[in-house]
């Protein structure tokens, strides 16, 4: 019986293998999109700041496509920082060029809010700038790091 049951589990392990190759089978299984995925805490008016992830999916130009972003409250206080409550939005992002500088402008779906702008700092870092593309005059950081 414990022959039985090991026969096929080995021959359910060898279709599993045989459907795919090794490479292909990974690459789907450990990386099912090529999303850039930024993360950073910018300061915050009334918290202890915002902790912005922001996930880029570039359509095949590279010139634009979806982004997905989360916005977390995070307050500290005597126990410690804790997240407050986050905010998701979505949508469609534009690579811009100006001059030799590049941002990318988020513009969410279903709603006539103000674009949000990014500069393209390096291949690693995003920098959030106003709407006339200047960076935030407090000269605090508002920069987003990539994590993937």
């Amino acid at each position: 019986m414990k022959k039985m049951i090991f026969g096929a589990l080995v021959c359910a392990g060898m279709l599993a293998f045989g459907a795919c190759s090794y490479s292909k089978c990974n690459k789907t299984a450990l990386h099912a999109d090529d999303d850039q995925i930024y993360t950073g805490l910018v300061p915050g008016a009334d918290v202890y700041g915002i902790r912005y992830t922001l996930s880029l999916d570039y359509d095949d130009d590279m010139k634009d496509g979806d982004f997905k972003m989360v916005q977390t409250y995070v307050k500290g206080d005597s126990i410690g920082y804790r997240d407050v409550k986050s905010f998701k939005s979505k949508g469609d992002f534009i690579v811009e060029t100006r001059g030799a500088e590049k941002y990318l402008k988020l513009m969410e779906k279903g709603k006539a809010a103000t674009p949000i702008y990014f500069q393209v700092t390096n291949d690693s870092t995003l920098t959030m700038v106003t709407d006339s593309l200047q960076p935030a005059p407090s000269g605090l950081d508002y920069t987003l790091k990539l994590v993937r």
